[in-house]
């Protein structure tokens, strides 16, 4: 069972992240409060409800896609790190996500915001 960090709370929800064994990337996902246990080494979930989680954040890899000449999955993790998740982190820290993109690869901010308003526009109609 992966250890997780409490981001936050509402209603009966909680907002978690979590890294899987053997990998750097990590996760997040809304989880019903009731789940959470703890123990010794601190607070855990069963990777069930992980799985079943609502994923919190933007898909960056899927939305830039393979067509470009960058690694999309190395940006995703450049954007986490620097803790742009949603449309609202990327409006919020423009310059963290220009520095992931340098550090991925040259790519265009615009375009980005693009690509996240398109898949927040395809969610909502």
């Amino acid at each position: 069972m992966p250890n997780i960090r409490i981001l936050g709370y509402k209603n009966q929800s909680v907002l978690v992240e979590y890294i899987l064994p053997g990998s750097q990337e990590a996760h997040r996902v809304h989880i019903p409060t009731s789940e959470i246990q703890k123990d010794e080494a601190g607070h855990f979930v069963d990777y069930q409800v992980l799985e079943m989680g609502v994923m919190y954040g933007e898909p960056w890899a899927d939305l830039i896609g393979d067509d470009v000449r960058l690694d999309a999955a190395r940006l995703e993790q450049n954007l986490h790190q620097r803790d742009i998740w949603t449309l609202d982190d990327l409006r919020k820290n423009p310059q963290g996500a220009v520095a992931a993109i340098q550090a991925a690869y040259v790519f265009d901010l615009q375009t980005l915001q693009s690509l996240a308003y398109s898949r927040k526009a395809a969610l909502e109609g």
